[in-house]
């Protein structure tokens, strides 16, 4: 079976890099730019603020402390979805099926931790009415938890099909011969990578640019 899904699955690749001139899946290909335009959304944010910072003399905020937290938690999900890919080519899907449910937990913790601290910077008197850095901190902070959860649905949905497929025979077969699972953990795989890379630099961005650390 495994021999017979990996022929598919090499075929099906193969059939797609034939439809396009960069000699890449489609799916792959739109990806890439739909990454690319996040990456500049941000970065023309960034641009913006640090603008504004030379131009208004902004006022410095305390981070809260649980965004460092945040910071360890995306680090671990990406490593969980490494290994998720691991299960995914020994075809072991329970194991498979639960590192994406871990590394789903840990998105909707993250988004938990990010409403926290939203909470303590409010308590603090941080608001976007009144601090224009505040204003900044909470746009680019709650864009990317948009993010986060864009790529908890999908995790969600292969975690409950994979698990699904080691309950019944037929599924088992059915999601074992489909060549789409290693593209779609591959599509999914690289934009969850990316969501974490990008809050490290906005982690990093942030301290850099002298704002106090709680």
């Amino acid at each position: 079976m495994s021999d017979i899904s990996n022929r598919r699955a090499g075929t099906e690749k193969q059939d797609s890099k034939e439809k396009n001139p960069f000699n890449i899946p489609l799916a792959e290909l739109f990806m890439y730019f739909a990454l690319a335009a996040i990456g500049l959304l941000f970065t023309g944010l960034i641009i913006a603020y640090v603008y504004a910072s030379v131009q208004m003399d902004l006022t410095e905020i305390r981070v809260p402390n649980i965004f460092h937290a945040n910071t360890v938690i995306i680090l671990s999900s990406s490593l969980l979805l490494k290994v998720g890919a691991a299960f995914l080519q020994k075809e072991e899907y329970k194991e498979y099926a639960f590192s994406l449910f871990a590394t789903f937990t840990l998105g909707i913790i993250f988004i938990f931790f990010q409403i926290i601290g939203w909470m303590e910077l409010f308590q603090s008197g941080v608001t976007m009415q009144e601090s224009p850095s505040g204003a900044y901190l909470y746009l680019i902070s709650g864009l990317h938890l948009l993010h986060i959860f864009g790529g908890c649905v999908p995790l969600a949905i292969m975690a409950f099909n994979a698990y699904s497929a080691n309950t019944d025979i037929v599924k088992e077969l059915i999601f074992s011969t489909n060549p789409d699972r290693f593209h779609k953990f591959k599509l999914l795989s690289m934009y969850w990578h990316f969501i974490g890379i990008l809050w490290l630099g906005i982690y990093f961005f942030f301290i850099i640019l002298n704002i106090t650390v709680a």
